[in-house]
């Protein structure tokens, strides 16, 4: 099978994939919209259920953490920061378990179609951004109702500028993720199901469940040192001021960075087999 991607002297440039996603936009955009009928068409709960999944592991971690704390407040500010934070480790820790597997999920469709194999692993994350939204609008009132002192004026552009980064750091720490093991799992299925397990490890692992603040100093330079800690860290602080080490931040810029260039170069290579491994 020849690869879709445009060849400029034998090789693939940023500039041929880019233009390849965009010709496909309506691929992509039919792609979404049949993910979000798969999550809400003959359903019960419909959006109900993404408002109260993370209420509920809020509620199991809370009550865990107050027991240890000696905490008796049902809902306090432990409850309002978890509920942030799990609301992006499940956007990333959903879309990653899927997108691991996602080539083999559509393999029906890549043996017969030459599409961008990359809407494969945007489409997942559109799709699952949607419930992303419903239950960050259910934080924000929370959060608005329990700091009564608080305005949505309150926040300043910058917070509003590093918010929309996180979303997109997420988005490049999942997709880069999802392309490295992916263009591996192809060979060596079981991979796939390795993830799974990983991704319940690495919750415990992130500073998701408690900030790094917390933490004795080399505790907090070895789960500083997991790319995903970025996140909550700066969750904490666009909300609650939290503070944050800026040595960290940098060294996760850094290595995602670099993950992302390494997943695109495994895949980008082993992209014209694909159909003919799966």
């Amino acid at each position: 099978m020849k690869s879709y991607y445009k060849n400029i002297d034998g090789k693939i440039t940023a500039k041929s994939i880019i233009e390849d996603l965009y010709n496909s936009k309506y691929v992509l955009y039919e792609f979404i919209k049949r993910d979000l009928k798969i999550l809400y068409t003959q359903s019960i709960f419909g959006p109900i259920f993404y408002i109260l999944f993370p209420l509920l592991q809020c509620g199991v971690f809370n009550f865990i953490i107050n027991k240890f704390s000696g905490k008796t407040e049902i809902i306090d500010s432990t409850f309002i920061e978890l509920l942030i934070c799990l609301i992006f480790w499940n956007l990333f820790s959903s879309n990653l378990v899927r997108g691991c597997g996602i080539l083999i999920e559509n393999f029906k469709i890549i043996k017969k179609l030459y599409i961008p194999r990359l809407i494969f692993y945007i489409t997942p994350f559109f799709s699952s951004f949607v419930t992303f939204i419903i239950q960050l609008f259910f934080f924000i009132s929370i959060y608005l109702f329990f700091n009564e002192n608080i305005s949505i004026i309150d926040f300043s552009l910058k917070k509003f500028i590093v918010f929309l980064f996180l979303i997109f750091y997420v988005f490049v720490l999942y997709f880069s993720g999802s392309l490295f093991v992916s263009s591996i799992s192809i060979k060596y299925r079981d991979l796939v199901y390795l993830v799974k397990f990983m991704i319940q490890i690495l919750l415990f692992l992130s500073p998701v469940l408690y900030s790094l603040s917390s933490l004795d100093e080399l505790s907090r330079l070895i789960i500083g040192l997991n790319p995903f800690s970025l996140v909550p860290e700066l969750a904490r602080w666009i909300f609650f001021d939290n503070n944050i080490y800026l040595n960290l931040i940098v060294y996760n810029l850094i290595f995602t960075f670099f993950f992302f260039i390494l997943s695109m170069y495994l895949f980008i290579k082993n992209e014209k087999n694909i159909a003919d491994l799966l």
